[in-house]
Order: structure tokens, then C-alpha cells, then sequence
């Protein structure tokens, strides 16, 4: 998990949420949407975790709660538990 802060809308300090993300066993990193700061390495960081986790055994691709989809023998993603009724990201 990743600890995101707003720099413009900034409740915590920097040292803060450092802070809580080393107790809480997070990545922190302060990232910019807008010119794109370290956008790329929070991606990065992140598929490395999850990278990470699937090598040690903690986390478990063929578990339902893993969030993994199969691939049919068509090798396509099979829809049958996809949500029905919901469309959009949100």
C-alpha cells in the first residue's frame, strides 16, 4: 500500500507520513500528477511489492480475494462474476 499526499492541500508533514508508512509497513513517496513527479516510480515500486509478495508466498494468485482473473481457453478473461448493472472506473 501506498501513503499519497496533496503538497497543496498538505494536513501532515512530510516527516509525518514517513512516519506512519515505516510503522505501517508502506511505500511512501510524494508524487505530482500535474508535471509527473515520480508518478512512474510509484508504479514501479508498487508492481516490485507486488513482485515481491508473489515470490515469498504471501500473496496467493490462485485465491478469489487476490483480485487475479483467470484466462479461459479462448484466453480471454472469463465475465461471469463481473458486476452487473455497473459501468465507468467509478
Amino acid at each position: 500500500l501506498f501513503v499519497c499526499l496533496f503538497v497543496l492541500q498538505r494536513d501532515v508533514t512530510h516527516e509525518e507520513a514517513q512516519q506512519f508508512a515505516d510503522q505501517n509497513g508502506l511505500v511512501f513517496l510524494e508524487t505530482s500528477a500535474k508535471n509527473g513527479d515520480n508518478v512512474e516510480e510509484a508504479f514501479t515500486q508498487a508492481a516490485l511489492k507486488i513482485f515481491e509478495n508473489i515470490q515469498n508466498g504471501s500473496l496467493d494468485l490462485n485465491a478469489a480475494e487476490s483480485g487475479v482473473q483467470q484466462k479461459t481457453a479462448q484466453g480471454k478473461v472469463a465475465l461471469a462474476d463481473k458486476p452487473q448493472g455497473k459501468t465507468g472506473c467509478c
